[in-house]
């Protein structure tokens, strides 16, 4: 069977609701509340026409797994509730917008320019990969402006807020950070990059700041004539450090491009008949 763009209230739209709803879950329940005030609307036949596919994609989905949904605010609302049945409410793990334009002329109300995409995993510790890009070379001119026969990098407070009563509360080459309501926060990341996780896991905040010394990622300052360790440099240099999160319309694009393929479309912009 072909996937439509647009929903209307038929008996193929009535015999998938009935099928979900004989099922007796969490699904049911949602599905028969929605019913109730949406009746045989058109949003009502693209929702029963969204479960089964939505139950099926949760069944194969690996307890690693994640799924995203690409809606827009026509349905996001009923497609939200509906995936809190599928996958459980405690598996949500973003709600993000995304921006797909920058302007919708609509003199009567706001431009409608985003969509939504929810992001569900299937069990509590799902794959995540991130995924980077490049700053703008004016946030570097800016952020990155210290430079070393290294390449340039930039200046990061080692230490965090609050007082800790473990390692990384105690004093480390004449500093404590407990004078001032604050912890040592070393970066994880450059110390799994020197030595390797096992091994990161295993040393204590003295040993982490000591092997960040040696290494050279550790930047004095002097402050009332106090030694201070504040910041340090990226240890995969400024192709690592100049990195940030795909902006959403990337992330969109990369997304939809495969998830979309096979998935049924929801009526936009369509009120409930």
């Amino acid at each position: 069977m072909a996937f439509e763009d647009t929903w209307e209230w038929n008996m193929d739209a009535e015999a998938a609701f009935e099928e979900i709803v004989e099922r007796g879950d969490r699904v049911s329940d949602a599905m028969r509340a929605f019913r109730t005030f949406l009746g045989h609307s058109d949003m009502m036949a693209y929702l029963a026409m969204m479960a089964p596919r939505l139950i099926e994609l949760h069944r194969v989905l690996k307890e690693t797994g994640s799924i995203y949904l690409h809606c827009d605010p026509t349905a996001s609302h009923y497609l939200k509730i509906l995936m809190d049945a599928v996958f459980g409410p405690q598996f949500l793990m973003n709600e993000v917008i995304w921006k797909r334009t920058s302007a919708h002329v609509n003199p009567k109300r706001w431009g409608p320019v985003h969509d939504v995409l929810l992001f569900y995993s299937k069990g509590t510790d799902p794959q995540w990969n991130t995924t980077y890009q490049e700053y703008e070379q004016s946030y570097l001119d800016v952020k990155y402006k210290h430079e070393d026969e290294r390449g340039n990098f930039r200046l990061s407070d080692l230490t965090g807020k609050g007082k800790t009563k473990g390692d990384s509360g105690q004093p480390w080459r004449g500093y404590d950070p407990s004078d001032i309501g604050r912890h040592w926060a070393v970066p994880r990341d450059e110390v799994v990059a020197l030595v390797g996780a096992s091994r990161a896991e295993e040393m204590s905040t003295e040993q982490k700041l000591d092997l960040l010394e040696e290494n050279r990622f550790i930047y004095w300052t002097r402050e009332e004539n106090t030694k201070m360790g504040r910041g340090f440099r990226n240890s995969s240099g400024i192709s690592r450090a100049g990195c940030q999160f795909r902006t959403l319309s990337q992330i969109f694009f990369q997304l939809t491009r495969r998830l979309r393929n096979g998935l049924a479309t929801q009526p936009r912009n369509r009120s409930p008949s």
